[in-house]
Formats: structure tokens, C-alpha cells, sequence
């Protein structure tokens, strides 16, 4: 997973009508911990999408540009176009969410 840490830049990559998968998070957050390995394991059978981290402490004009209020919050963008937005999941439900992209 990729960090992001420029609002421009994944602004571009949305509108580019890349298929990108963010998981927004911070280092305290227990929940996001448990995510991110669920994440990094499940991506390779995720080929064509692209995926970011954004730790919203480090990055939060990235986390109000977004609406984030609570972490984790995974959101997943196609064609530019936001298509679905949850909070934590198992890893049956997290490929389900990325599915979406498909």
C-alpha cells in the first residue's frame, strides 16, 4: 500500500478515473492496525486497482477534503466516482467492498 500525502495528487489520480482503494487511518488506532494486514494480503487479488494509506494526523487536510470523521474508513473510487465508503471489515467483507471495482 502506498502512503499518500498530497491532496493534489490523489485529486489527479481520482480524476485520472484510476481505480484506487483508500484506507484513511492513524498510527493510535487499534482497529487500523488489525486492517492492515488484512489489506496487504488481499491486494494482489486485486490487480488493477491502486492502493493507498493516508494517516489522517500526518495528512489532515487529505482526512477534511475526504469527510472522514472516524478511522478506519476505506473508501473506493472508480471512473472517478466514489462507489462505496465502510469502516473496518473481516476479510471476507473487505473482498466483497473491493469487488465493487471489478
Amino acid at each position: 500500500m502506498t502512503p499518500i500525502q498530497d491532496l493534489s495528487t490523489l485529486q489527479s489520480g481520482i480524476a485520472a478515473k484510476q481505480t484506487i482503494f483508500i484506507d484513511f487511518g492513524a498510527e493510535w488506532c487499534g482497529p487500523c492496525k488489525t486492517m492492515l494486514p488484512l489489506i496487504e494480503a488481499i491486494q494482489s487479488d486485486f490487480p488493477s486497482v491502486k492502493f493507498l494509506s493516508c494517516d489522517i494526523d500526518k495528512c489532515p487536510d487529505i482526512a477534511h477534503a475526504f469527510g472522514i470523521t472516524s478511522v478506519p474508513t476505506l473508501m473506493l473510487f472508480k471512473d472517478g466516482k466514489l462507489i462505496a465508503r465502510d469502516g473496518g471489515m473481516s476479510r471476507p467483507r473487505l473482498k466483497a467492498f473491493l469487488e465493487n471495482a471489478e
